[in-house]
């Protein structure tokens, strides 16, 4: 597996679970690849920051001093949260 294919798959384990053996060729690439497997850890805390920052009022937000997200990018995160939440509930 290349480290592009890798990167790839990395992107989809996020939104989905991937089937059995692409996973486990993923997971000896990381094994032996320390770039991708700091892309992971990497893509894991963006995706848990976007969840917490999508889960966040964004008057809160500027309250704080945050950098303000668009209001409308704020709901679009905050619908696909609820939906994904919804599926994994299932």
């Amino acid at each position: 597996m290349t480290c592009k294919e890798a990167a790839l798959l990395l992107t989809q384990s996020i939104d989905e679970p991937l089937p059995r053996r692409v996973a486990l060729r993923l997971r000896l690439h990381l094994l032996i690849c320390r770039t991708c497997a700091t892309l992971k850890k990497e893509l894991i805390a963006l995706s848990e920051a976007a969840a917490l920052l999508a889960a966040q009022d964004p008057s809160e937000l500027q309250a704080i001093g945050a950098p303000g997200l668009d209001p409308q990018i704020a709901e679009a995160l905050k619908k696909r949260i609820r939906d994904e939440e919804g599926k994994n509930s299932l």
